[in-house]
């Protein structure tokens, strides 16, 4: 064999164990956990360097003269990815005709919006365990907070699609309200952009809500105010618009009211744990109820995005699954709950109501001011109890109970 032979042989055995050699490139499916750190800190840094910023307002920074008109100090946020979510699926049964008016037949009423399509490949039941990953969270988490970390959620900790909520409406002032059932979700940021999530967030957790209750349907309205208290503190005036400027102890006034007037006790401010379970219509584990992106934020809120700097009368953007209105945006709404950046770590599974001591109150679901991160399900503001702004308003709840006095079906 000549020598020129042996080299093409060579040569030929070299070229067949070559790709063995290489390093195999990044599985497309997802990423390693320093690929995918340094992944989202590329983004991180291309986003900041774009410009855009985010607003979460420091409760502690703030006066009642520098929030008059609903604006104030501001602290900037790195921003996240934009991007289009979809929308959340229609629950069976469930018309996509305009809702009943908030007001009783006498009373004008706004433009009610219908209930959201099902979106485009999304299996019909696709919730619980296999949505996790659907929603967004390819790999199982490693925890869910200090204190419960199982590998992924099992099939019963996040409630499966709700039936329609029945609508039932207050004797007197025909305030309109759903009941949502009980259920168990995960309460805190999603994994999604949670290195954007305030530390008071960021604890996710197993919650039990055990009982069934009344949630407004609709943000309480200043016709509905009115007819209470005999008078409207909102800034921006108009029947259908939600009453704003008003504090967590104008809210609690108007709560005793409203029970003297309609024969009940059980008209309340929401727990913080409630009002999340709402919003996430029964613990859909995205971002936002209808997917992880605020692409279609405009379709289901007033945010910073569309409100034009003011509220809106309710009802006018689509409902969650639940048939909640308004549950983002218009109004931030006031929660029972006090807050502490450190309960999440320590809550009790089982209907928590917030720490028995603190100075704040929380308020939940973004208003005309906000922007899309802080329009999130598990987005929380502290507030000083005496505040009273023109972006903060309430949404009723009732508890289910028997005798005269709540709401009556319809």
């Amino acid at each position: 064999m000549s020598k020129r032979h042996v080299l093409a042989i060579a040569a030929a055995v070299l070229l067949l164990a070559l790709p063995a050699l290489l390093p195999r490139p990044a599985s497309s499916g997802g990423r390693s956990g320093e690929g995918a750190a340094g992944a989202a800190a590329a983004a991180g840094a291309a986003h900041a360097s774009s410009g855009r910023t985010g607003r979460w307002p420091d409760a502690g920074s703030r006066s009642d003269a520098a929030y008059g008109r609903g604006r104030g100090p501001v602290t900037p946020l790195p921003p996240g990815p934009a991007g289009g979510g979809d929308a959340p699926p229609l629950p069976p049964g469930t018309s996509r005709t305009p809702g009943t008016s908030a007001f009783p037949a006498s009373s004008a009423s706004p433009a009610r919006a219908g209930t959201p399509p099902l979106p485009p490949g999304r299996p019909a039941g696709a919730n619980s365990a296999g949505e996790w990953a659907a929603g967004g969270d390819r790999q199982a988490p490693p925890s869910v907070s200090g204190r419960l970390a199982p590998a992924a959620p099992a099939a019963s900790a996040v409630t499966s699609r709700p039936a329609p909520a029945p609508v039932a409406a207050a004797r007197v002032t025909g305030m309109e309200f759903v009941l949502v059932p009980s259920g168990t979700y995960i309460m805190g940021a999603t994994y999604q952009r949670r290195e954007r999530a305030m530390p008071g967030e960021k604890a996710r957790h197993l919650v039990r809500i055990t009982r069934p209750f009344y949630l407004g349907r609709f943000e309480v309205t200043q016709a509905q105010w009115e007819r209470v208290m005999g008078r409207n503190p909102s800034l921006a005036r108009g029947r259908d618009l939600p009453v704003e400027y008003v504090s967590w102890f104008d809210a609690q006034v108007f709560l005793n009211r409203l029970n003297l007037l309609e024969g009940s006790g059980r008209y309340r401010l929401p727990t913080e744990a409630e009002w999340e379970y709402s919003a996430r219509a029964g613990g859909r584990p995205q971002v936002y109820f209808f997917g992880n992106e605020p692409g279609n934020l405009g379709d289901y809120a007033w945010y910073e995005g569309n409100s034009g700097d003011r509220t809106h009368p309710v009802g006018q953007k689509l409902p969650n699954a639940f048939g909640i209105h308004d549950i983002y945006g218009n109004v931030s709404e006031w929660v029972q709950d006090r807050y502490s950046e450190s309960y999440y770590e320590e809550s009790p599974a089982s209907d928590p109501a917030g720490p028995e001591e603190g100075d704040f109150r929380v308020l939940r679901g973004c208003s005309w001011i906000g922007d899309d991160w802080n329009c999130r399900s598990a987005s929380r503001e502290p507030a000083l109890p005496r505040y009273r702004f023109n972006r903060l308003g309430l949404r009723v709840a009732c508890t289910v109970g028997d005798g005269p006095g709540g709401p009556t079906a319809r």
